[in-house]
């Protein structure tokens, strides 16, 4: 019993508030401060529409064979939309598990200073996981019915991307009233000998 008063004893009493805002700090700077930076948002935007190519082509099949089911091939279609189509929940899941596993995969390899990031980046790489599980599992028992999933997966994929890829110095635009050379105040290198001024 002394043992353990003695273990208990020796237990360092530290505060962990520190921690928790210290993460809440980075976040809110992940999340926010890029909204100012256009070139952010323009990399952003083409990326989620490059990326997601695999489920615009499956909307575009599932709208087409919805809207003329005899010209696609597909005469007895019974979906009555597009969202009960199996391809686009498909590539609706494969793109915001790929897109948000890697968001956290290179949050956790790439930050090396804030531990408690990569420690929320782990518990984001399972939230969306099992949103992944969850949705695999519920368009196969009812196709159409994990919209839910599908729609929670894909936002937490595209907010986890977000903050993953945002650095400051990447897209940081200088100032156009930034002098482009050195400093001003500094003296001239060389001597000004052997030529006519």
């Amino acid at each position: 019993m002394r043992i353990f008063q003695k273990f208990r004893r020796k237990k360092k009493q530290t505060d962990t508030t520190p921690e928790w805002s210290a993460l809440m700090k980075a976040l809110s700077k992940r999340l926010f401060s890029p909204i100012g930076q256009p070139s952010y948002v323009f990399f952003f935007l083409a990326s989620m529409m490059i990326g997601a190519t695999g489920v615009w082509v499956a909307l575009a099949e599932a709208w087409l064979t919805l809207a003329a089911p005899s010209q696609t091939g597909v005469p007895n279609s019974t979906q009555s939309s597009i969202w009960q189509d199996p391809s686009v929940a498909k590539s609706i899941l494969t793109f915001f598990a790929g897109l948000g596993s890697l968001s956290c995969m290179q949050i956790i390899v790439v930050e090396d200073t804030q531990k408690n990031l990569r420690s929320f980046a782990i518990v984001l790489l399972l939230a969306i996981i099992s949103l992944a599980i969850m949705a695999a599992l519920k368009d196969h028992i009812s196709q159409g019915d994990a919209s839910f999933y599908l729609i929670s997966g894909t936002v937490l994929a595209i907010v986890t991307w977000w903050i993953a890829n945002w650095d400051d110095g990447k897209y940081s635009q200088l100032p156009a009233v930034e002098a482009l050379g050195g400093e001003l105040d500094d003296g001239v290198a060389g001597d000004s000998g052997g030529f006519k001024l």
